[in-house]
């Protein structure tokens, strides 16, 4: 009889181990992939258009990777994050890597629909999308999303434009992004159930991600809640997708271990991973009070900490996927990239969860060369 151990575990906390001698944990990092394996480059993608917010799945019935990625207007000193119009597009891919944009005639954009659009270009829409194995085939996909209550259109600064004329009846009831409810059967073409929407009030502006746990038959849904700064997380758990518990806070920083810069915590995607709960944290280096200085000036010279406005991943784990804990050692899993790389100024979590096929996590990532 083979004397080899053939149950694997991960040395994340001490529940497996029997005695403990001179054990120093360390947070292996993930093997990026050499250069970005997606941009917005397809012919029909503006000039000022950037990739953005993105959802990665691997559908298991199909055997084939996908991709729901947003396209918006880069920004400039006339145009606000929130003002720019959002464009979703679909991807997919035989091996995560190399993608291909299906032309799904749809969307018209400069007077064609050959393109991979599945959304018109609407106000601040982001998205979380599952594929849910626990419901029937028409509503094999679900997605929750958000829109920001703000002005219609692009709102161009110190034009003259007029509030009334330029701000839409949402912003005017000044409520706080909502979260909906859409489904769908092929991941492209989407029902709204109206009596329902919207299911979910009190989280941030973006930050959420929501998964089906199937071990406890629920769907949950992790986010930052309001007033958002500093910024925590948050976890939400429902049935049906419609009547929402609030579980409280699950994540807040900082603690002994962190240093005096990291006290936002911007995402959080978990994942099962065998027996295990695993997540990447979207953590940020700040300096207090001055999240928009930071963007484009350095910390001062005497600060402690000179990553003001960067953002990685770091590892947190559950055993139960609701009391939740972060790595004894803080090193990133996805750190930034080096000057001048895609990714040298934050690594941007997905909206959906990571995946593991055949022993391998795949954990994709936005990158970005500019500071939060």
């Amino acid at each position: 009889m083979s004397k080899v151990c053939r149950y694997k575990f991960l040395v994340i906390d001490d529940k497996d181990i029997q005695e403990i001698n001179n054990l120093k944990r360390n947070t292996n990092q993930a093997i990026k992939h050499p250069e970005p394996v997606l941009k917005a480059d397809a012919p029909w993608n503006g000039r000022n258009e950037v990739l953005d917010y993105i959802n990665v799945l691997y559908d298991e019935q199909e055997k084939l990777f996908k991709m729901w990625y947003l396209l918006t207007q880069g920004q400039t000193d006339e145009f606000e994050w929130n003002q720019t119009m959002f464009k979703w597009a679909y991807a997919t891919s035989a091996d995560g890597i190399h993608w291909e944009r299906p032309i799904l005639n749809l969307i018209e954009h400069n007077g064609s629909k050959e393109n991979n659009y599945f959304t018109p270009a609407m106000n601040g829409l982001l998205m979380s999308i599952i594929i849910d194995p626990s419901d029937i085939p028409a509503r094999r996909y679900k997605m929750i999303f958000d829109f920001a209550p703000s002005p219609i259109g692009l709102n161009i600064r110190g034009k003259g434009l007029k509030p009334e004329t330029t701000y839409s009846e949402m912003a005017w009831a000044n409520f706080h992004h909502p979260l909906s409810l859409a489904y769908s059967a092929d991941g492209i073409h989407w029902d709204r159930p109206r009596h329902v929407n919207p299911v979910i009030r009190g989280i941030s502006d973006a930050g959420y991600v929501f998964y089906y746990d199937a071990d406890r038959r629920k769907y949950v849904l992790n986010t930052r809640r309001v007033p958002n700064l500093p910024r925590d997380l948050s976890q939400y758990e429902s049935y049906d997708l419609v009547n929402w518990e609030d579980k409280g806070r699950i994540l807040v920083a900082p603690d002994e271990k962190d240093p005096p810069s990291l006290f936002n915590l911007q995402a959080f995607v978990p994942f099962r991973y065998g027996d295990l709960y695993l997540g990447m944290l979207d953590v940020q280096y700040s300096l207090h009070g001055a999240e928009t200085y930071e963007v484009f000036h350095k910390p001062p010279v005497d600060y402690p900490d000179q990553r003001m406005g960067l953002v990685e991943y770091q590892l947190a784990y559950s055993r139960d996927g609701q009391k939740w804990h972060r790595a004894h050692d803080r090193s990133p899993v996805v750190p930034v990239g080096s000057a001048g790389a895609p990714d040298s100024g934050i690594i941007f979590c997905p909206l959906s969860s990571p995946f593991v096929i055949n022993g391998d996590t795949y954990l994709y990532y936005l990158g970005t060369r500019y500071n939060h």
